[in-house]
């Protein structure tokens, strides 16, 4: 009604230089500095948290123009707080609150041509790969399709834009040769949004070392490749858990740096925050309080990169005694320090190249360190636009992998080690993608052999501190254990239900690529789940443990037999993949019941 009311009294007309009320008997008068709604969008379309957005644009009291991405809802039953946001961000307006609905009321109606996909995270949507300022997909880099929205409860990564590249390449890069360290730290910035497409689970590389000794450096280094570093330093692990999802939100599908352990005053959250990462998922939550407080319920993958002065897990351990700890392969230690000069630089040519004496090294350090600011993030996006253009990315990763795991045989006593050969293995697959991608300045053997030494001295750890451990982590679990942990991956595995590829979306076949699993209709209101086999062996990679829970599912009537008696999978025919998958035929409701 106060809409009709004011549209009596006169009209608005929005311009270039300003916003004019139209009025019979006074004419025209120019009332307030330019607003401009330029796209409407949504967010997750097709799914139940599919939300309108409309992308806003004005100019501040400087003059600089200034874009937001707000809820249509706003628009309409939020006037207060769109005011608010605006003169947060320097915008002045009329004087007048009937001036303020006016203008708010006949922006909600405007119908902007462009359309744009909205999200509150970075990271792989689809087919594309989304930062701030520009996603890559397919076609190329794109600045129009998508766009970042401001969510309090993201953590946003800055990934700054500094330099070029073949300065980048120069300075930063050709310096990684002297640290194995370091090349690790930046090759796992190109490993981190391909994690989803080989479905890998997050995981963390911790640098333990003396201070003073170039640990930060490390992390430095790999900021300088995505983006992240700031003035401040790089972010530490100061926070809470929840401070933590956050960050891996603002961070999904690539690295989140977390230096110098000391600052978290409770040791032990480092174990939660581990466990959290490597779910790959926040913390469920009921759906009602999510809707309530604005929550961001996605996943992600990341891989973090940490560092501290004593090996992360010291505190919990006790050398000779146990078995090794779920977390301790999730975020592995690696020894900083290990040149003959107690610091990172453990290269051939390091004496010659970086120095021979400590005031010479800390001097290579300081400079080091000022250029991972002055060129930064031109490398990510570069890899990003190439990756996500190639069209058999996927197949040369593997490739890749392939090759390391063929370098770095494990002895069948240290199986238990597998996932982290896995982890190093994507890290060098990455690696050397850049490095054909023309992205990383380095030699693909030499990559290889480094990736090797570190993940080498990484294992040398671990088998020295639980010689015992013979085969798988934490062996042995008890029957209600893997259950537990069975119904609990299966709660935040990613179903994507199957349908008549009417579309022939390029999303939906994507969705359905990485899912864990599918939804099936089998009738009028009836559905089956299907597990794929390769998910439960990304879960249970231990072939004696997954062939146990196999049969202990299907004794419980959760898994339906297979095909044949010597199995419990079952070939499904995915129509819009053109291929057949191998599932197990999943009956959800009775998780419930056998796992209470």
């Amino acid at each position: 009604m106060s809409r009709t009311k004011n549209i009596l009294t006169g009209s608005i007309r929005f311009s270039g230089d300003g916003i004019y009320l139209v009025e019979k008997k006074r004419g025209v008068k120019r009332i307030a500095d330019p607003i401009q709604v330029t796209a409407f969008g949504t967010s997750e379309p097709a799914s139940a948290r599919e939300l309108a957005y409309t992308a806003v644009e004005f100019l501040d009291r400087e003059g600089e123009r200034k874009k937001v991405i707000i809820p249509s809802s706003m628009l309409v039953s939020e006037h207060m707080e769109f005011v608010a946001l605006l003169a947060g961000r320097g915008y002045l307006w009329p004087p007048t609150r009937s001036l303020w609905h006016k203008i708010i009321g006949e922006l909600s109606i405007v119908k902007p041509v462009r359309r744009i996909r909205v999200t509150p995270v970075p990271g792989c949507h689809g087919d594309s790969y989304v930062l701030p300022g520009e996603s890559y997909t397919p076609k190329g880099p794109d600045r129009n399709h998508f766009e970042l929205c401001h969510n309090p409860t993201v953590r946003l990564g800055e990934f700054r834009r500094s330099g070029t590249l073949k300065k980048w390449k120069k300075h930063i890069a050709k310096a990684c040769i002297h640290s194995s360290r370091s090349r690790l730290a930046v090759a796992a910035v190109f490993a981190a949004p391909n994690l989803r497409l080989l479905n890998i689970n997050s995981f963390g590389l911790n640098f333990s070392g003396m201070t003073s000794a170039g640990k930060t450096l490390i992390i430095r280094s790999a900021g300088s490749a995505a983006g992240l570093n700031s003035s401040e330093g790089p972010t530490t692990w100061d926070g809470s858990a929840a401070g933590f999802e956050q960050r891996a939100l603002g961070h999904r599908d690539s690295v989140v740096l977390f230096d110098d352990m000391s600052h978290l005053d409770q040791p032990d959250l480092a174990k939660l925050v581990t466990f959290r990462l490597a779910g790959n998922r926040p913390k469920a939550k009921a759906g009602q309080y999510v809707t309530a407080n604005n929550l961001v319920d996605l996943d992600w993958r990341v891989i973090a990169l940490s560092t501290s002065e004593n090996p992360i897990w010291q505190h919990l351990t006790k050398s000779g005694r146990g078995r090794v700890r779920g977390e301790q392969v999730r975020m592995i230690n690696v020894r900083a320090c290990i040149s003959d000069k107690g610091d990172i630089f453990d290269g051939a040519k390091a004496d010659e190249r970086v120095g021979s004496t400590l005031e010479e090294r800390l001097d290579f350090v300081e400079k080091l360190e000022k250029r991972t600011q002055d060129y930064q993030g031109e490398a990510y996006r570069t890899y990003l636009a190439k990756r996500f253009a190639d069209k058999g990315a996927e197949a040369t990763l593997t490739s890749y992998m392939a090759q390391f795991l063929e370098a770095a045989v494990l002895p069948e006593q240290l199986r238990w080690l597998g996932r982290i050969r896995r982890f190093f293995a994507v890290v060098y697959a990455s690696a050397a993608q850049a490095i054909d991608y023309g992205v990383l300045p380095w030699r693909k053997r030499a990559t290889l052999k480094t990736i090797l030494s570190c993940m080498t001295d990484a294992m040398d750890q671990l088998t020295a501190t639980f010689p015992d451990t013979t085969d798988g982590v934490e062996p042995n679990k008890s029957d209600d254990l893997l259950l537990a942990e069975f119904k609990r991956r299966v709660e935040n595995a990613n179903f994507v239900r199957i349908g008549p590829n009417r579309r022939k979306s390029q999303s939906k076949k994507s969705r359905l690529k990485n899912a864990d699993g599918f939804v099936q209709p089998t009738g009028p209101g009836r559905v089956r789940y299907l597990l794929c086999s390769k998910t439960l062996e990304t879960w249970f990679p231990d072939v004696t443990t997954r062939k146990h829970l196999a049969a202990l599912l299907r004794s419980l009537g959760i898994l339906k037999p297979g095909r044949r008696s010597d199995t419990s999978t079952r070939q499904i025919s995915i129509a819009p993949l053109k291929k057949r998958v191998s599932c197990y035929v999943l009956l959800r409701k009775r998780i419930g019941k056998s796992c209470s």
